[in-house]
């Protein structure tokens, strides 16, 4: 579902808020990073607003599962 872009593109400064800073990580999450041992958690990003369809996703997993990073 595409988003609208405020301003973009004709000067306006206001922006549209959606209730989240995807650079001010939650709390709740980094107190859980924080208990698991170092080179426990893997971290993929596919963008803000990507979707991975389900052969996608099969095609990730199995690569996770060659790679020897499958869930312990």
């Amino acid at each position: 579902m595409p988003l609208p872009a405020a301003g973009a593109g004709d000067g306006a400064t206001s922006r549209l808020s959606y209730g989240t800073n995807m650079l001010d990580p939650e709390d709740t999450c980094m107190k859980w990073l924080d208990t698991k041992p170092l080179s426990f958690v893997a971290y993929f990003s596919f963008g803000s607003f990507a979707s991975l369809g389900t052969a996608q996703m099969e095609e990730l997993t199995r690569g996770l599962h060659a790679a020897g990073l499958s869930r312990r």
